[in-house]
């Protein structure tokens, strides 16, 4: 339940797990969320990352799981994945080209 943004990345996560839900993720210059490192996992659901230079960003072993989410209007892509693993349910809307899989998911 956070509105966190106009910060360089609004939620970064490089190690662990974490789970975010019912948030907004706006004005971001360089990611509304990026998860990158050796093997962090990110749950995101029933959330908005808009307006970012990136909506969502992965790296690395990093894994995110979303469902439920808003990306839109992002300067340079809804969603980047450089190594990372992306894993959606079809439920998410995005508007803007991305790079790299979406591999949809059923949980």
């Amino acid at each position: 339940n956070s509105h966190i943004e106009n910060n360089l990345v609004g939620v970064f996560v490089s190690f662990g797990k974490a789970a975010i839900m019912n948030s907004h993720l706006f004005r971001n210059t360089t990611a509304g969320l990026d998860v990158n490192g050796a093997s962090p996992s990110v749950m995101i659901s029933n959330s908005n990352l808009s307006f970012n230079g990136r909506g969502l960003r992965t790296g690395g072993g990093a894994t995110v799981r979303m469902t439920h989410l808003d990306i839109a209007f992002n300067t340079v892509f809804a969603w980047e994945n450089t190594g990372g693993v992306i894993q959606t349910h079809v439920d998410n809307r995005s508007i803007a080209a991305g790079s790299g899989a979406l591999t949809p998911v059923v949980f």
